[in-house]
């Protein structure tokens, strides 16, 4: 009886304690991410005790195919870390993890409270330039949530570089646009962007989000202009059109200027008129120089004076950087509704009386490279000869206000960027009967200041009528699915009868869509559902605009709730279009419905070292190096106990290391290798002497 007894409390004992050991898994806490690069980042939790492995389970925000468990082993120490590869640049994934014991039962999921992991940026590319003498205008990858960047300007003939922090750096404050002053004319650079700064808050080194793909371009070369009379060419009408007698001349002056200048590059005519019965030559002349200023090109540049007095007469060139130095900035980006652009002539100390034509000639550019867009105004809206002129900036082009036909048309939610390259024929200082052609970039904004830079202006933003995807019915509300389809969105709403969800700007990633879930728990399957949707997009002046759309669709059901789906236990379901899709999880292989565990140890498909151990876990496999090695499993090296002290050779015995282990020899026993040595030596010398 008392052996029953004894028996019987002894089962119970043991129930007891296995009990005890084998219980709830605790969950563990206190999730944090940090060391965040474009294609992961590393996360810790508190250890649990009793854990033997950990899985870590990160899942896109807006894409749930985008998922993916990572099974670690766990260690003794109190602060458990695991460095996640493999995602897709500057996306939001929400992180869970939970504790698995000896016998792979698994505590609860428990997700991180903060906000989203965020992957960083991967580069940013550089879309477009403007080029100018002296600066260009840059147009940047206009990365979801990007709100500052770093752009690298490198100059390939001195070899200096610099890095231009945007918007701070830059004179204009502008978003995704930056401008890079002062440069040298007619010189190569290289330049390359990265995102330094997501959303406001989260800055990134160079290393987290690095520099994108190298760009080349170069400054604009400088130019002045010039007049002369050609006294041995009597004037006739037809001169303006013959291109042989043009295409003369311009060689004639080339040679004259470089006889002067060998930085003068080309000479190009302008237009010619009669003085006098003999031709009155206006013309550019290009200048291969690398420095801006007047004098370094020659003392005397900005006369550039032809001294033949038999060929010659009536010369000025107009060029003069202090007084005109072609793009000066102060500052006056366009917001996306109508404005007006007034023209004036400056005069360069002329009355505006003495100006004698204009041809005002724009280059349109955006992000898209393509051939230039160039409109040119001879005069202005009336038909005289315009000293100013009012120009309208709509959403749909730009016109003059009693003109119907646009000189550009212009796509929604767009940046663009309109280069002043236009002519002005004036009268100069010196003499101020005979006109002058210069290249002017003033313009004005109404009655604000004077803005010489390239004029930025966007477009309104439009939402398309196919501004959902899908919409299906969840518990306590519907799902729905928005295309990214807005450039620089800062934010979405989406209204339901009186129940309104809004995703922030921390929300809005590189996904290709949007998910958002609105309260709303009377929906039920197939209910006709009308959406409002309203955006807000960020534009290049940093101000923004709103845009608002419409949409009726029919509601669907999540295909991927519990009790919906025929998914494999080891694999996720993904409700893309009202569908659910199946995929199997790290670790197995399969079509979704069925997953098969590959067990690499078995397939050697592992990288683990020969000196260690390679052990199945649930989707993965762990390494531990063998008894007499040291290593994470990957990399082992030999212990040598016998230079550690720590083998047990005892009574005199020496010890000799081996790979893995040692062992234990007697001094005594070493000659019996000589003897043994010797007795072979005497029976081959015997073998050869018979």
């Amino acid at each position: 009886m008392n052996g029953i007894l004894g028996t019987t409390l002894l089962t119970s004992i043991y129930v007891l304690a296995h009990s005890v050991c084998y219980g709830q898994v605790a969950a563990p806490e206190n999730i944090s991410v940090d060391k965040v690069g474009s294609t992961g980042f590393t996360v810790s939790f508190n250890g649990v005790p009793i854990a033997a492995n950990y899985q870590v389970k990160v899942t896109a925000q807006h894409d749930s195919s985008d998922s993916e468990i990572f099974t670690i082993r766990a260690s003794s120490n109190a602060r458990q870390s695991y460095q996640i590869k493999g995602r897709k640049s500057n996306r939001n994934y929400i992180v869970q993890v939970r504790a698995l014991d000896t016998r792979n039962t698994a505590s609860n999921y428990t997700t991180e409270t903060g906000p989203y992991a965020r992957t960083a940026p991967d580069g940013s590319r550089i879309l477009n330039v403007i080029t100018t003498p002296t600066f260009l205008t840059i147009f940047l990858e206009e990365t979801p949530g990007a709100t500052a960047w770093e752009v690298e300007v490198n100059d390939t003939i001195t070899g200096t570089s610099r890095i231009i922090s945007v918007p701070n750096d830059v004179p204009s404050n502008t978003s995704y646009v930056a401008i890079i002053t002062p440069l040298n004319p007619n010189t190569p650079h290289t330049l390359r962007a990265r995102v330094s700064q997501l959303n406001g808050a989260t800055s990134f080194t160079a290393t987290q989000s690095p520099f994108g793909a190298q760009y080349s371009v170069s400054t604009d070369k400088i130019s002045a202009f010039g007049r002369v009379v050609l006294l041995t060419k009597p004037y006739t009408t037809s001169l303006a059109t013959d291109q042989v007698f043009i295409n003369q001349t311009n060689a004639e002056l080339l040679a004259a200027y470089k006889a002067i200048s060998s930085n003068v590059e080309d000479v190009l005519m302008v237009e010619i008129q009669n003085n006098s019965g003999n031709v009155l030559y206006h013309h550019e002349i290009v200048l291969s120089d690398r420095d801006a200023s007047a004098a370094s090109v020659n003392p005397n540049i900005n006369r550039l004076t032809l001294n033949d007095g038999t060929l010659y007469s009536g010369f000025l060139a107009a060029y003069d950087l202090a007084r005109s130095p072609g793009y000066v900035y102060t500052n006056f980006p366009f917001k996306t509704t109508t404005r007006t652009l007034s023209y004036r002539n400056s005069g360069l100390l002329c009355s505006p009386v003495h100006l004698a034509d204009d041809i005002r000639e724009w280059v349109l550019f955006s992000q898209v490279p393509s051939p230039d867009k160039i409109a040119t105004i001879l005069r202005g809206a009336d038909g005289l000869i315009a000293t100013s002129s009012i120009i309208e900036f709509l959403n749909g082009g730009v016109r003059e206000p009693s003109s119907t036909t646009n000189y550009f048309t212009f796509s929604s939610n767009t940046i663009y960027g309109i280069k002043h390259r236009y002519s002005i024929k004036l009268c100069s200082s010196s003499n101020t009967a005979a006109p002058v052609y210069d290249r002017v970039y003033e313009a004005v904004v109404t009655s604000a200041a004077s803005d010489r830079y390239t004029i930025f202006y966007t477009t309104a933003p439009v939402l398309p009528s196919s501004s959902v995807s899908s919409a299906v019915i969840t518990s306590g509300g519907i799902n729905v699915v928005l295309p990214a389809s807005l450039a620089r969105a800062t934010q979405y709403s989406v209204t339901v009868g009186t129940n309104t969800a809004t995703l922030a700007q921390t929300d809005l990633d590189s996904s290709p869509s949007y998910q958002i879930s609105v309260p709303t728990p009377t929906i039920k399957l197939g209910d006709f559902v009308h959406l409002q949707i309203k955006a807000t997009v960020r534009l290049a002046n940093g101000f923004s605009a709103t845009a608002i759309q419409s949409a009726n669709i029919t509601a669907d059901i999540d295909k991927c709730l519990p009790g919906t789906h025929n998914c494999h236990v080891n694999a996720i379901c993904a409700n893309i279009n009202g569908n659910s899709t199946c995929f199997c999880t790290t670790g197995y292989t399969g079509d979704g419905v069925n997953c098969t565990y590959i067990d690499k140890c078995a397939l050697g498909a592992h990288n683990c070292n020969t000196s260690a151990t390679c052990s199945t876990t649930t989707g993965s496999f762990t390494c531990s190096c063998k008894t007499g090695f040291n290593g994470n499993g990957v990399l082992c090296t030999d212990i040598d106990e016998c230079t550690l002290g720590t083998h047990n050779c005892i009574n005199g015995l020496k010890c000799r290391n081996t790979n893995g282990d040692f062992t234990c020899y007697s001094s005594a026993t070493a000659p019996k290798l000589s003897i043994i040595v010797g007795i072979g030596t005497f029976l081959y010398i015997t073998m050869l002497l018979l």
